[in-house]
């Protein structure tokens, strides 16, 4: 994606914050996170979602002052010990010569990012140090994404009030969570890749699953296809559930046996350009539903279905969820149902986005309704990806079937061998 892509959106949030400031002095920072010592590294989703910026330990500043609004990068200096480690970075922060003009890492920062202003990481402080005694309020991402981000951001509010005691720190979550909740043609382009992969590698689990398997061994070739085809990494830990497991909603363990007569949920996804997938499926280990299987699987399909009908632009996710719970009720089976049916999906697997928010068009939303009779050992789960539009929505991940028709006949087929 090109520098002016993420420079319009770098425009909406300024124009957002712009209306936090109410003509004062605001300052908001974006941190990209840091890295572990032998973690690969991926950017915080907000910090990326505005700047294209893939290195640890960058900052994405904004200033606002009356009508005026600056911004800047900040990124790390070029290191070249850590090179010889992690490789070099994508972009670094270069120097400035003794007359001020940029070395040819900055220019190319500037080049590369589309930032007119790129400074050093560390120089942050000394930047705002001219404004803090003009300003009371710092907006910072304070969200829990599991990126390290907004465990950064407060560290470095720790850092700023302990000089400036009366400060106050905001949080920039709300507007996040709207900037992010409908996505443009590249973010649907990139979920339609991860999601084509996902589908190829529910394929591959219908073509290998039989009794006697573990559960890891789908998990590997669950997460080959994902490597194989380009994927970054998983977008959440890889479920293969089998027999009792399928009733535990995030078992990842993937380590028993697995048993004619079981069931398997195998909830996966991968990330492909930062963008999520995150598909569910349900497969008799021996190839064929039992007749109680098959009762419970209706149920769980029919509920996904109603939903693929209600969701549309307007309707709440906290709609949708009321709407399964009742139809369960009339059922006889909401006590075999502990969670919600949907949640925004996008750079994260759960993406922000509140539940009382009408949806927008251009949402990508999860729909996945299951039933968990854990004394039966019956967990049922199928989930798609449905992209929202004015009068209803497309279910981006059609091609992969739910039927149970159709599932058994390619189970039916000669089972492949898992070979190294």
């Amino acid at each position: 994606m090109s520098a002016p892509h993420f420079e319009k959106r770098r425009k909406l949030f300024q124009q957002e914050l712009a209306k936090l400031a109410t003509g004062k002095i605001l300052i908001a920072v974006l941190h990209s996170g840091t890295k572990g010592r032998l973690d690969q590294f991926y950017p915080n989703p907000n910090f990326y979602y505005f700047t294209g910026v893939d290195v640890p330990d960058a900052a994405y500043l904004v200033l606002i002052d009356g009508k005026k609004i600056s911004e800047g990068l900040f990124l790390p200096p070029s290191n070249p010990l850590q090179a010889r480690w992690d490789g070099e970075g994508a972009v670094s922060a270069g120097w400035m010569d003794r007359t001020g003009r940029p070395d040819k890492l900055r220019l190319n920062a500037m080049k590369e990012t589309g930032f007119s202003t790129v400074y050093l990481n560390s120089e942050i402080y000394g930047y705002l140090e001219r404004y803090l005694d003009k300003i009371s309020d710092v907006y910072l991402d304070f969200t829990s994404d599991g990126y390290g981000s907004s465990e950064y951001s407060h560290f470095f509010w720790q850092k700023l009030s302990a000089s400036k005691p009366f400060m106050k720190a905001g949080s920039v979550k709300n507007i996040l969570h709207s900037l992010r909740h409908s996505k443009d043609s590249f973010e649907i382009g990139k979920m339609r890749e991860a999601i084509a992969i996902t589908a190829e590698a529910h394929e591959k689990i219908m073509a290998h699953l039989r009794p006697g398997l573990y559960e890891y061994e789908l998990q590997a070739v669950v997460e080959y296809v994902f490597t194989s085809r380009g994927g970054q990494q998983n977008a959440f830990d890889t479920i293969i559930g089998s027999g009792k497991n399928s009733t535990v909603l995030h078992y990842n363990r993937n380590e028993k046996r697995i048993e004619k007569g079981d069931l398997v949920v195998c909830d996966i996804g991968v990330r492909k350009d930062y963008y999520c997938a995150d598909l569910t499926r349900t497969y008799p280990a021996d190839g064929r539903f039992t007749k109680k299987q098959r009762i419970y699987y209706d149920i769980v399909l029919e509920a996904h279905d109603r939903v693929i009908r209600f969701a549309k632009a307007g309707v709440k996710i906290a709609e949708i969820n009321m709407m399964v719970n009742e139809f369960y009720a009339k059922k006889g089976v909401d006590k075999f149902y502990f969670h919600g049916t949907s949640h925004h999906l996008g750079i994260e697997a759960h993406d922000g986005g509140n539940l009382e928010d009408p949806l927008k068009e251009g949402a990508v939303i999860t729909v996945e309704p299951g039933l968990y009779l854990s004394e039966e050992e019956i967990g049922i789960r199928i989930e798609d990806d449905i992209l929202i539009k004015k009068n209803g929505c497309e279910v981006l991940s059609r091609a992969l079937t739910t039927d149970m028709g159709e599932i058994e006949k390619k189970m039916a087929a000669p089972r492949k061998k898992i070979v190294i």
